[in-house]
């Protein structure tokens, strides 16, 4: 599940390649094949779509509400929280939004901080397909939300559990920065944009 965010007056570079109605017959080399043209059309119009999941998109949307409360600007994001069709039709928001996010970006390269999180309460391993739910127990999660309320701007946090296992573990909610540039770039290009 995640967030689906479409520009809405994009500038499209050449035509977007269409998904073949056969793909499944299709061999994985041809298939393949699809994808790297898909994906190339997409590098090539980055105000067209965005995605995240449900997971980096909340800590975008965290981002994107300190950025505009820190530099005082009108910018409504109610309903940004869920892919209802919320969003913004104003190119020159999109953009001041951007160079505010920009902000942001150059303070995390200042600081090295290349990832974010946000605890919620819910704490995952990194394996290597993905990330995995941790489970903890109860007094190891009354600790964690103690130690680390609100953002956490450190990952992985390396934690020794009451049991005496060493993990490293991440926020359920976190997204790094190159994610962020990706959003930055969108908004740069989208002229307004719906989540969806």
């Amino acid at each position: 599940m995640g967030m689906d965010i479409y520009g809405l007056n994009p500038t499209i570079i050449g035509d977007k390649p269409e998904f073949p109605d056969n793909f499944r017959n299709l061999s994985d080399k041809a298939q393949d094949y699809y994808w790297e043209l898909d994906k190339e059309w997409e590098d090539n119009n980055p105000g067209y779509y965005f995605r995240a999941n449900i997971w980096s998109w909340r800590v975008i949307n965290a981002i994107c509400h300190a950025a505009i409360e820190k530099f005082n600007l009108d910018i409504s994001t109610h309903g940004w929280e869920s892919n209802s069709g919320f969003g913004s039709d104003d190119s020159t928001e999109c953009n001041v939004l951007a160079d505010a996010l920009q902000e942001f970006i150059k303070a995390m390269e200042e600081n090295d901080v290349k990832e974010l999180g946000i605890n919620m309460g819910m704490w995952t391993t990194k394996k290597d397909n993905g990330f995995q739910v941790e489970e903890l127990e109860e007094k190891d999660l009354k600790i964690l939300n103690i130690l680390y309320d609100g953002v956490i701007d450190e990952l992985p946090v390396k934690y020794k559990t009451v049991a005496g296992k060493a993990v490293e573990i991440y926020p359920s909610h976190s997204t790094n920065i190159n994610h962020l540039k990706e959003f930055i770039l969108f908004l740069r290009n989208c002229n307004g944009f719906k989540i969806l």
